[in-house]
């Protein structure tokens, strides 16, 4: 009598231990396919409510600002730049924004402003390595640098592009 109770009783409990357990998101110990590669010779533009900015990135994801703030309008071009950093690529994108290497998650509104989210985790950008997706993971959106397949060699833009 024992055992059939055993017989009925394990399984279930077995079942339960895995289905609680089973929605846990447990951390990839898997190798990040993907590097993070610094680079702070990269143009690019911050626009802000009436003007632009341009610069490069230091290694904290801040501008680093050159040459004179430029007002809307006539007269406003940039030289030539890589991006311009703060531009939402929809309503509220969400994104990450890279400080001392950790990410903070917020949204990039339509006024190209960050907002952080209340009550966010701060992740360090090795574990987002770990889970990078080219196609579904966040961007982080002053990033001073490129995420690259491990292995993949340095390509110079400006050579590429002659």
């Amino acid at each position: 009598m024992l055992t059939t109770r055993l017989f009925f009783v394990l399984p279930t409990l077995i079942y339960l231990f895995f289905a609680a357990n089973g929605n846990q998101k447990k951390p990839s110990n898997r190798e990040p396919e993907y590097e993070f590669r610094l680079d702070l010779k990269r143009i690019v533009a911050v626009h802000y409510k009436n003007y632009w900015e341009y610069g490069t990135l230091d290694a904290d994801g801040r501008l680093v600002p050159q040459g004179e703030r430029r007002r809307y309008g006539f007269n406003s071009a940039l030289p030539d730049i890589d991006e311009v950093i703060n531009s939402p690529r929809k309503p509220n994108e969400p994104v990450y924004e890279f400080r001392s290497a950790r990410l903070i998650k917020g949204n990039l509104q339509q006024d190209a402003v960050f907002v952080p989210e209340l009550a966010s985790t701060v992740i360090d950008l090795d574990l987002y390595l770990k889970e990078y997706d080219p196609k579904n993971s966040l961007r982080i959106y002053n990033l001073p640098g490129r995420i690259v397949k491990k292995g993949e060699p340095e390509i110079d833009k400006k050579k590429k592009s002659k």
